[in-house]
């Protein structure tokens, strides 16, 4: 009787619990969005980001979009640019696509892409998986239609908030030290360890002056652009010249450089390295110390007249806060 009785109270504890506030049992999803939320949920968990939750309101959103795909537009793609949700759309010709089969195929990109530095392989595109796994969305709705004629299925999902902003990319740096004292100290900034840089400065620092501002602890670098009314029309890190801050003093006059076949082997050299710091021998030169890291860009910081940088450093390798500030006044 004993344990019939507690069979009973968990029973009713567990009826309790799964019932609203209201008194109303919790909604039961459909088949198909279960299915598109655990196959999502599942590449998520696989690189430690936190599930996704179920959105009628987005999954009612993505339903009129393929219907009236289904109806007007022979289930062509649609055009979802101008639309305030992340999404992300597959078309299946000639057999019948599941919401898994769906999912997976986006899943699919994540052969081609580098989580260390958030960069794709070249030739591949990776936004469509970044948006399934993106860390910063937090609700799913999706739907399939089919055009019977076409043999076709359209498959849309909706997320939010949207991934794939450009304010929320992170950004490859790496500074980079000659060992021959009088060498200027370099600053390169890259979308990804394989792009081209997005700015390679010379700075107005040596590496034993530079040595010197980083014992301090946090440093902010600070770069105003040095242009006239005509520059301003030209995008931000295009601007040649830069007068250099650091924590508040004024350094000197950082210059755009191009890059060389000697900048490239060292940053082919450093490619692998996604936080830390070293040494390239150089017999040559004499060998250059390197700082490297993925930089976080400040959200709204994106203007033509300003951008900001913060240095993420999970593992403390730097020692340091570091912060880059471009400026256009």
């Amino acid at each position: 009787m004993a344990q019939a009785g507690l069979l009973g109270i968990l029973i009713a504890f567990l009826g309790i619990c799964l019932s609203s506030a209201d008194g109303k049992p919790a909604p039961v999803l459909p088949a198909a969005a279960r299915e598109f939320l655990e196959a999502h949920n599942l590449a998520r968990a696989a690189v430690g980001v936190a599930p996704l939750k179920w959105s009628e309101k987005l999954g009612n959103g993505t339903n009129r979009v393929v219907r009236f795909q289904r109806n007007k537009m022979g289930c062509q793609f649609a055009n979802l640019t101008s639309g305030k949700y992340g999404a992300n759309q597959l078309w299946g010709s000639g057999m019948a696509v599941t919401p898994r089969m769906a999912v997976d195929a986006w899943v699919n990109e994540k052969t081609f892409y580098n989580h260390a530095d958030n960069s794709c392989a070249p030739n591949h595109r990776c936004g469509v998986y970044k948006q399934v796994v993106w860390r910063k969305s937090l609700e799913l709705g999706c739907a399939q239609a089919t055009c019977v004629k076409q043999q076709v299925t359209l498959t849309v999902c909706f997320y939010d908030p949207p991934g794939n902003i450009i304010d929320s990319l992170t950004v490859c740096g790496t500074i980079i030290c000659p060992v021959i004292n009088g060498k200027p100290v370099r600053l390169c900034l890259q979308e990804g360890s394989q792009s081209s840089p997005l700015i390679l400065l010379d700075l107005p620092l040596n590496t034993s002056a530079f040595s010197s501002l980083i014992k301090h602890g946090m440093i902010r670098m600070v770069f105003e652009c040095k242009c006239d009314s005509a520059g301003s029309k030209e995008p931000l890190l295009s601007n040649p010249q830069w007068v250099m801050y650091c924590n508040g003093l004024k350094m000197g006059l950082a210059r755009r450089r191009e890059l060389s076949w000697k900048d490239e082997w060292l940053l082919e050299m450093t490619r692998t390295v996604s936080a830390g710091a070293g040494f390239l021998p150089d017999k040559g030169s004499g060998g250059h110390k390197y700082l490297r890291g993925q930089f976080e860009k400040v959200p709204g910081s994106g203007s033509d007249h300003s951008q900001a940088y913060h240095l993420i450093d999970p593992s403390d390798s730097f020692g340091q806060e570091l912060s880059v500030f471009f400026l256009r006044h």
